[in-house]
C-alpha cells in the first residue's frame, strides 16, 4: 500500500517574484503581487545640479533612476539594504555606502550624516517622512524625487481573496501591500474571519506595526528579508 504524501503548506506570497526563493521544497509558495509601480513624471532641471550624495531606498528607485544617472553629477551612492544595492551592481554602479539593515532606521543609524551635504533622494511618492526629516534636521539640502507610485494590482488581490480559504500563511513584504488588502472592498467580515485563522508573517517591523493596526497579529524575522521570512515560516509552520 502506497503511503500518503503529506500536503504542502500554501504559502500566499504578497510581493514581488523572487528566484532566491525558487528552490524551496518545503513550501508552496503561491506568488501574488498585490502592488505594482507606476513611475512619474519629474521636473528634469534637479538633474543639472551636483549632489554629495544620491540615496537609493529600493530596488524600484535603482531601476526608475538608473536611465537619468548620467545626467547628474554625484560624488557618491547609498543604498538601503542588499537587494538595493545588488540592483545597484547589475548595472555597474557600486554604492559607497550600504545600511545593512533594510530601514530608514537602521539607515538613519550609520549614515555618515554631516551639516550641508547636498543630497538627491529619489523614490517613491508614499515613501515614509523618516529619513527626509532626518536629514533636513541635521541641516541637510536635500532634493528629493517623485520617482513612482504604488498602485494595487487588483487581479491578484481578487484571486487572493478567491482562494483564501487555500492559504495556510500570508506574507507581507511592505506597508502598501497590507492596505491594499485591508483596506479592499472584499475584505469583508467573513473575510477577516478566515485570514485571523491563518500564520502571518511581515517582511520587518514596520509592515508589522501597519499589520497590527488592522487588528491583526504577525511576526517577523530578525533579518528582514524574503529569504529570511520563509524560514521564519517553516519554522512556524513546523516543517524542515
Amino acid at each position: 500500500m502506497k503511503s500518503m504524501m503529506k500536503r504542502k503548506p500554501v504559502v500566499f506570497i504578497t510581493g514581488t517574484h523572487s528566484d532566491a526563493l525558487n528552490d524551496n521544497n518545503m513550501l508552496d509558495l503561491w506568488w501574488l503581487p498585490v502592488i505594482k509601480t507606476e513611475i512619474l513624471s519629474f521636473d528634469k532641471i534637479v538633474l543639472k545640479e551636483s549632489f554629495d550624495w544620491i540615496i537609493f531606498t529600493s530596488r524600484n528607485a535603482v531601476e526608475y533612476f538608473v536611465p537619468f544617472m548620467d545626467r547628474v553629477k554625484v560624488k557618491n551612492i547609498a543604498s538601503i539594504g542588499s537587494k538595493t544595492s545588488h540592483e545597484l551592481k547589475t548595472h555597474d554602479i557600486e554604492p559607497n555606502f550600504e545600511s545593512e539593515v533594510f530601514s530608514q532606521e537602521g539607515f538613519i543609524d550609520k549614515f555618515p550624516v554631516e551639516k550641508g551635504l547636498k543630497i538627491l533622494y529619489p523614490a517613491s511618492q508614499n515613501r515614509r517622512p523618516k529619513l527626509e526629516n532626518y536629514l533636513r534636521g541635521k541641516a541637510c539640502d536635500v532634493t528629493s524625487i517623485d520617482l513612482y507610485r504604488p498602485v494595487d494590482n487588483i487581479e491578484s488581490i481578487h484571486y487572493l481573496f478567491d482562494n483564501l480559504h487555500r492559504a495556510d500563511a500570508l506574507t507581507f513584504a511592505s506597508p502598501s501591500a497590507v492596505r491594499a488588502i485591508m483596506e479592499n472592498p472584499l475584505m469583508t467580515d467573513e473575510m477577516r474571519e478566515i485570514l485571523n485563522d491563518k500564520i502571518l508573517v511581515c517582511i520587518g517591523p514596520v509592515t508589522n506595526s501597519v499589520l497590527e493596526s488592522y487588528g491583526f497579529k504577525s511576526s517577523y524575522p530578525d533579518v528582514h528579508t524574503n529569504e529570511e521570512t520563509i524560514k521564519l515560516l517553516c519554522k512556524l509552520l513546523e516543517v524542515s
